[in-house]
């Protein structure tokens, strides 16, 4: 029995040193430990012109986060971050114009959103949990990258804005 428990607890300890070893790299700044997701946060997309506002990658990880480590998830009240997110917008990109169909301390269920000539009605409603927000920001981001002229606005920057107003 002893030999199987001591076993056990050598091959743990082994895998988990093979583990470590192979997420050790050798850089000009010494050793590193190597993370996919650093990377990934490290390398954005090197134009605007790459960039698809849709794919939401770093407001995705927010919500998550958000999910996981608030300290009271029953607290998060997804409509007003949303609300929030829109303003922001609103106020860091010139071009967007964010109509609320009451106040936003009122809990709007209505937004429409004015791109230059171009303007669309969002449903606020619905918007009950993180997920829903998520496909809420999806569809209004699908809206906002259509009409927004990426040569004068730098489209990270409407995510970024959404996340500061959340």
């Amino acid at each position: 029995m002893k030999n199987s428990s001591y076993l056990r607890y050598t091959v743990a300890i082994v895998a988990l040193l093979m583990a470590f070893a192979l997420s050790i790299r050798h850089s000009e700044r010494g050793f590193l430990i190597e993370s996919s997701t650093s990377e990934l946060l490290a390398n954005p997309p090197s134009t605007p012109d790459d960039f698809d506002l849709q794919t939401m990658t770093i407001l995705n990880r927010t919500l998550l986060q958000l999910g996981d480590n608030y300290v009271d998830p029953a607290r998060i009240d997804t409509q007003r971050m949303l609300v929030y997110a829109l303003d922001d917008i609103q106020n860091s990109i010139p071009e967007v114009v964010t109509l609320f169909n009451t106040g936003m301390e009122e809990e709007p269920t209505q937004v429409t959103i004015h791109v230059r000539d171009e303007q669309s009605t969002f449903d606020l409603s619905s918007v009950e949990s993180l997920w829903e927000m998520s496909f809420k920001i999806r569809e209004i981001f699908r809206f906002l990258q259509e009409h927004i002229d990426s040569n004068n606005t730098d489209l990270r920057e409407v995510e970024y804005a959404a996340i500061n107003g959340m």
